[in-house]
């Protein structure tokens, strides 16, 4: 899935380290649906799925978050993840906070 509307907002620890570059970040495919809120409206499941990324507390955290200067190297990293771990969504966001591709 590519798309060029859906943005995230990055956690602190991001802004700090990802320059002009991207991000992979992975998180358990379960915690998705499991935590998933009841929502009136697209845009809001929109909303809450690109920012549950980085939501991190005692039910659930993010599995990875790596940095990248290229598109290429982040998607074939979250590819290769993906082939190990396949409980995992995974997605490559750019310095933009915008989603570039994924695994969900």
């Amino acid at each position: 899935m590519t798309t060029d509307t859906a943005q995230t907002v990055f956690p602190t620890l991001v802004q700090q380290h990802i320059g002009a570059g991207f991000v992979l970040v992975a998180k358990n495919m379960y915690d998705f649906s499991i935590f998933e809120p009841d929502m009136a409206t697209a845009q809001q499941h929109v909303e809450w799925f690109h920012n549950f990324w980085w939501v991190e507390n005692e039910s659930t955290r993010t599995k990875m978050i790596s940095f990248y200067d290229t598109k290429e190297e982040a998607l074939r990293a979250g590819e290769d993840f993906a082939m190990k771990n396949d409980v995992y969504n995974w997605a490559v966001y750019g310095s933009d906070r915008r989603l570039v591709d994924g695994k969900f």
